[in-house]
């Protein structure tokens, strides 16, 4: 499988080039970063637009922080990503299953984890 990530391009014009200008190859995944409180409707906006050119997606990283993994927490905006998702039936992988003391981790930062869960 060749992964071609939205993630490295910078605007969404460069991601609707993506969309628009799609490889050739039998075997191909797209993939696509999000984070809720940061990535809003224009990457939204793409997103359906694939969906509508049929490309093939998968969310290889999201969350409902902004990008850097600290600072706000979009829930509005999450709604509408998840929703998307969902409509669409786009698998996808949530960031980050820890207990980091920031608005990205999905457990409390006092959380610990019991004796029996493997930790790296």
């Amino acid at each position: 499988m060749l992964s071609c990530s939205w993630a490295h391009q910078t605007t969404a014009g460069d991601l609707e080039s993506v969309a628009r200008n799609t490889l050739k190859i039998d075997n191909i995944m797209y993939s696509l970063h999000f984070y809720a409180a940061t990535h809003k409707e224009d990457l939204r906006r793409v997103y359906t637009a694939s969906q509508s050119r049929g490309l093939p997606v998968f969310v290889t990283e999201c969350g409902i922080s902004e990008a850097s993994g600290t600072g706000t927490v979009d829930f509005d905006s999450a709604a509408s990503w998840f929703s998307l998702l969902k409509d669409y039936n786009t698998s996808y992988a949530v960031w980050n299953l820890s207990n980091k003391n920031e608005t990205s981790a999905l457990l409390a930062h006092y959380y610990n984890s019991p004796s029996h869960v493997i930790t790296a």
